[in-house]
């Protein structure tokens, strides 16, 4: 598709690559405690993209709502993500919370076909179909680490926050 970077007047490009910043200048650092070496050692942590949460998630939410998308729809799979979130948080420490991603990484690959079922159904806008897509190869890829799909999920509250409510 020759409009698939500019699909609807999104900027796919910004999602391209993973939802952290691949800039190392904007890499932050915190300390943490060495457990062989009982010294504080610099962690680097990745930046979210800065437009990620703003102007991406809000031309996704503008779009799929003047697309049609209604907020139920949205709502359906929102809650999939946000249970999933849940059930990864209930696990104590984020070592096996990494653990417990791998498993429900499996899980997440069963939203693809949620997907295409209600775009078949004419449910969702083709904006919504491409958003979830994209999402979902980052972080139901094998590389994936629990930090993408923490990314995502808070792309996606973003996307539900500027997608208010329906009129």
């Amino acid at each position: 598709m020759e409009n698939e970077v500019q699909l609807e007047g999104v900027d796919w490009t910004i999602i391209k690559g993973g939802f952290y910043d691949p800039d190392p200048a904007k890499v932050k650092g915190s300390k943490k405690l060495c457990e062989t070496c009982k010294q504080l050692i610099q962690v680097p942590k990745r930046t979210l993209k800065e437009e990620l949460l703003k102007k991406f998630a809000k031309k996704v939410a503008d779009v799929s709502k003047a697309e049609g998308l209604k907020m139920n729809q949205l709502r359906n799979f929102y809650d999939v993500i946000k249970t999933t979130q849940n059930k990864l948080m209930q696990t104590h420490t984020l070592e096996q919370r990494k653990n417990d991603f791998d498993f429900e990484r499996r899980r997440l690959k069963l939203l693809f076909s949620k997907v295409v079922h209600a775009q078949q159904r004419g449910k969702i806008p083709d904006v919504f179909v491409k958003f979830m897509n994209e999402c979902l190869e980052i972080v139901t890829d094998e590389k994936a680490e629990y930090d993408d799909f923490e990314a995502f999920v808070l792309t996606f509250e973003a996307v539900t926050g500027y997608f208010g409510k329906d009129k």
